[in-house]
């Protein structure tokens, strides 16, 4: 099945209003992500939940693979 095969969880990048609504939407139904966002500010946009993942920096060509695999994303 498709769920039997579904590895990783669901990257959001982050830092907007809307951003933060669609992470706590996915955080109560308890599915994982992660949001990416540039600043600690950005960060209390969104809750403190098991299922939800802040990180926080600055993504480049050089560190973005290494994120989505670190991620699992």
């Amino acid at each position: 099945s498709y769920e039997s095969r579904a590895v990783g969880r669901i990257w959001i990048i982050g830092g907007t209003a809307e951003s933060a609504v669609l992470a706590k939407a996915l955080a109560h139904s308890q599915i994982q992500c992660i949001v990416s966002v540039t600043t600690e500010a950005a960060r209390s946009l969104y809750p403190n939940v098991a299922p939800l993942q802040v990180w926080v920096g600055r993504l480049n060509f050089i560190n973005l693979n290494e994120f989505l695999y670190q991620h699992q994303i």
